[in-house]
């Protein structure tokens, strides 16, 4: 065992060296009972080596070895940059040496961070507020305890750092809120108007693709399939969101072909769209003109997921179409229904089931009695002709044999707004933003048709007559409309 002994008011120790013998080394404590838990320290250093590199170990290591294991195990291009970010601040305010971090240093990290500005607000030459600063959110400070947790980890496993990493880590609540806005065909006709025709083809893109919002500015041309079907999007944040993304709706497709006729590199090579440095604060005050509530680019993403989840698409199908593993995300975030859509669903699931049910009851009764012997006829004509099933339940059926026959572009993809209704193979527009006199379609309208359209007394007659509530006048302002059917300035 080591021995202590005193130099003026500093503690030294002799402690074992390697070969034999011992060597003299200070404890630079000057209190004795400091000075006996540096000796043990320094014995522990002496007879593992181990230990010795562990305390010699740099906070700015052990992170450089997590990020390395990350680009190891292969993760996307945006999962390494996301940890490099988060382990800057780690660096910046955290202890030098690894060893020194316990849970008092991590609680004092939280502490820190809270205080500092995401945003430093702006103010003039007279100290007057121009624009509002944000402060760090308790969310991003819990993402980045979650990577020195992993750290930690990982360095325990190298022997760079012994500790329990659990013991560490301070509890934080997190204070973010899912996102719940997403735009309708409306507002976005109503963006059209206010916004230049290059900035409003980016709009179009992301809402109608739900790519991810850094992978809109590496799309190119040759993404988009020949019929507008599909969209190859470019994602990096992991290897699912490399993936194709599927337009099932006559709406996304109007939308694509809008946007490559209007983008910035609509005939070239390269990227479909330059930069939208301060998308935004443009999008904020375009909505703000509009009198809408604001959207952002995810925003625009969340509309792909809840047009398809309110055309009834199943949300597996919605997540591998937005490069989820599964479809968590899309019951959460990026396709939650308003709570009118969910009592739309569940009345009419509950009439189908009833139309089922009333159909083999009646089915059965017939077939007993020898009406079916020798001749089918269309059941479902026959029992509502016949009153057998009642009116709601026969025209649910109807409406599902219907739709069956249809196939998915047959249902109603914005049944929020009702904007457009089935008729056919094609969605008819007459009702909002076309003319039933002339019989315009959605896709020919979106292609550059300039058919007189209705004007806003019409539409507003019309909603009123459907019982859904009214738009805000400047949405259904004459321009709104016309600028997305083709005279975007």
């Amino acid at each position: 065992m080591g021995k202590l002994f005193k130099r003026g008011r500093i503690w030294f120790a002799r402690v074992p060296k390697r070969g034999g013998g011992t060597k003299r080394v200070s404890t630079y404590c000057t209190d004795k009972r400091a000075a006996e838990v540096a000796l043990a320290q320094l014995e522990r250093e002496a007879l593992d080596p181990t230990v010795a590199a562990a305390n010699r170990t740099t906070t700015q290591e052990i992170l450089s070895d997590y990020y390395l294991s990350r680009a190891r195990a292969g993760r996307a291009a945006d999962s390494k940059k996301f940890v490099f970010q988060k382990s800057k601040h780690l660096v910046r305010l955290l202890p030098q040496y690894a060893r020194d971090i316990d849970h008092a240093r991590a609680s004092a990290y939280v502490d820190a961070r809270l205080k500092e500005w995401a945003v430093a607000p702006v103010v003039d030459e007279k100290d007057v507020v121009v624009r509002e600063g944000r402060q760090v959110k308790r969310t991003t400070v819990k993402k980045e305890l979650a990577v020195l947790k992993a750290t930690l980890k990982l360095a325990g496993k190298n022997k760079k750092w012994f500790g329990d990493r659990d013991a560490v880590i301070p509890e934080l609540d997190d204070d973010h809120e899912d996102g719940e806005r997403f735009l309708t065909p409306w507002e976005l006709i109503a963006l059209a108007s206010v916004l230049p025709s290059r900035r409003m083809a980016i709009v179009a893109y992301a809402a109608a693709t739900g790519c991810d919002a850094q992978a809109i500015w590496r799309a190119t041309a040759a993404d988009v399939a020949p019929d507008r079907s599909t969209v190859q999007i470019h994602g990096r944040k992991r290897k699912t969101r490399e993936r194709p993304a599927h337009l099932p709706l006559v709406e996304q497709r109007a939308l694509v072909d809008w946007a490559l006729r209007h983008a910035d590199n609509r005939e070239g090579e390269g990227p479909l769209f330059a930069p939208w440095v301060n998308m935004r604060r443009d999008l904020k005050l375009a909505c703000e003109k509009l009198g809408i509530p604001s959207c952002s680019a995810n925003d625009l993403r969340r509309t792909y997921g809840s047009w398809l989840r309110q055309a009834g698409v199943a949300p597996q199908l919605i997540g591998a179409s937005m490069g989820h593993a599964d479809s968590r995300m899309v019951e959460r975030v990026y396709g939650k229904l308003p709570a009118d859509d969910v009592a739309r669903l569940l009345a009419e699931r509950v009439a189908a089931r009833d139309a089922e049910r009333a159909l083999v009851r009646v089915g059965q009764t017939m077939s007993s009695t020898g009406t079916l012997v020798g001749h089918t006829p269309d059941v479902s004509e026959q029992f509502a002709a016949s009153g057998a099933i009642s009116g709601g339940a026969a025209t649910a059926r109807i409406r599902l044999e219907n739709a069956e026959k249809r196939g998915a572009q047959g249902r109603n993809r914005t049944a929020d707004t009702r904007i457009f209704s089935p008729s056919s193979d094609i969605y008819e527009v007459p009702d909002i933003i076309g003319t039933k006199r002339a019989g315009v379609g959605l896709r020919g309208t979106l292609a550059g048709s300039h058919t007189p359209l209705w004007s806003p007394a019409d539409i507003a007659a019309y909603r009123a007559s459907e019982g859904l509530p009214p738009i805000p006048a400047n949405l259904t302002a004459y321009a709104a409309a016309r600028s997305l059917v083709g005279g975007a300035t």
